[in-house]
């Protein structure tokens, strides 16, 4: 524990703090002993209110819990800059023989970096939606049993669909196509592992 990269804090039902390791009080600003409960640390951030309420009420109850939560900045005292994003979990543990009290275990982790990265993602995914959305040509995709899950919105156009009012799953092949041209479309299927392209000239 003393190693972690994460903060970790043991506290019992009474909400007595047990132990932090060096990363937890990096992490939340403690300075000369003052140790602060997991609830306190985020006290003063009403975002983070009910995220760090429902994880508490977890651990009341023995159960296990998580929840990400977003500040405008770091912790007060602790390192960093600009918005972050803290994971917080709480895990229940074994009753102590000494006293009988039961205890949890609270990390907190800085994954702003994590969160930073799977943005990025997203929006380069956003941009490749947008480049579709945008092209001059139309696409769409099909599950095998032939509903479509996704209708760019020049095909949208030409087929007068209302894009805004799509829902994946709510049309089929057989809306856009003619009687054997489902079944010449459906017989497009690739090996597993594999891709395949075909050509084909249907009426929509």
């Amino acid at each position: 524990l003393e190693d972690l990269n994460e903060g970790v804090m043991i506290a019992d039902d009474a909400g007595r703090v047990i132990y932090t390791n060096p990363a937890y009080d990096q992490l939340t600003g403690s300075r000369d002993g003052e140790v602060r409960a997991v609830e306190r640390v985020f006290a003063g951030e009403p975002k983070a209110a009910e995220a760090v309420y429902r994880v508490a009420q977890a651990a009341r109850e023995g159960r296990v819990a998580e929840e990400e939560i977003r500040l405008g900045g770091p912790l007060p005292g602790a390192p960093g800059e600009g918005p972050r994003w803290y994971r917080v979990r709480v895990r229940p543990m074994p009753s102590t023989p000494a006293n009988g009290r039961k205890a949890a275990a609270w990390t907190v982790a800085d994954v702003t970096d994590e969160r930073a990265q799977q943005e990025s993602v997203f929006l380069e995914l956003q941009h490749a939606i947008d480049y579709l959305d945008h092209a001059p040509a139309g696409f769409f995709s099909a599950e095998p049993d032939g509903r479509i899950v996704y209708l760019n919105a020049t095909l949208a156009e030409w087929l007068g669909i209302d894009i805004a009012q799509f829902d994946a799953g709510s049309l089929s092949l057989g809306d856009l196509v003619r009687g054997e041209s489902v079944s010449l479309l459906a017989g497009v299927l690739a090996e597993r592992g594999h891709d395949r392209t075909e050509t084909i000239d249907l009426d929509l």
